[in-house]
């Protein structure tokens, strides 16, 4: 079963590795811009997340997707930043300050339900200049990203069937959800707009 599940982690980690390598791809061909302060954000939330879960319970298969994950939003933000090919407004700061404070609660607290709960809503609000971009102008942020990485969080959500943790399993259903939600927006929403 051990081997089961290192397997399937591992299949969650490629997926979320050929979505973020595909992003990146697109930043490169200059066909999408990424916010540049959620990326930066969710690099050091996600980082932050996997130290926190590493010292709480230890390494698990289900902890790959959130590996892979953490160094694919550095590597994002790393190549915006370096290709001068990202959005940005200053209006978009309040929301990383906003970050900043939930990840200082995230890292201090004692309690991990606690901290996991801030870490989520942290990314959340990251994540608004992204879903403000691909609500109004899906175009930009249309990536085989966001289908990918839902996929790959339901392998990690399999993982959970044989050892399930709820501490586990809340990153999880959130990211499927922010996943899904993004899928919708940038395809979905859009072909249902021109039919």
């Amino acid at each position: 079963m051990g081997e089961f599940k290192h397997v399937v982690g591992f299949v969650a980690g490629a997926l979320i590795a050929i979505a973020q390598l595909r992003y990146i791809y697109q930043i490169i061909k200059r066909t999408i811009s990424p916010s540049i302060l959620s990326w930066f954000g969710w690099a050091i939330l996600m980082g932050t997340s996997l130290v926190s879960q590493l010292v709480f319970k230890g390494w698990s298969p289900n902890l790959i997707g959130l590996s892979f994950s953490a160094t694919g939003c550095l590597t994002i933000f790393i190549t915006a930043l370096i290709l001068k090919n990202y959005k940005y407004e200053k209006a978009d700061l309040q929301f990383l300050y906003y970050g900043i404070v939930c990840n200082v609660i995230y890292a201090i607290a004692k309690n991990v339900w606690l901290t996991t709960a801030f870490a989520i809503f942290a990314d959340f609000i990251l994540a608004i200049p992204l879903i403000k971009s691909a609500y109004q102008n899906p175009q930009k942020e249309k990536s085989p990203a966001w289908p990918l990485a839902f996929t790959s969080w339901i392998f990690s959500m399999t993982l959970l069937c044989f050892d399930f943790s709820w501490i586990y399993a809340i990153w999880p259903i959130y990211l499927i959800l922010f996943n899904a939600m993004m899928t919708y927006l940038v395809y979905v929403r859009r072909e249902l707009g021109e039919k």
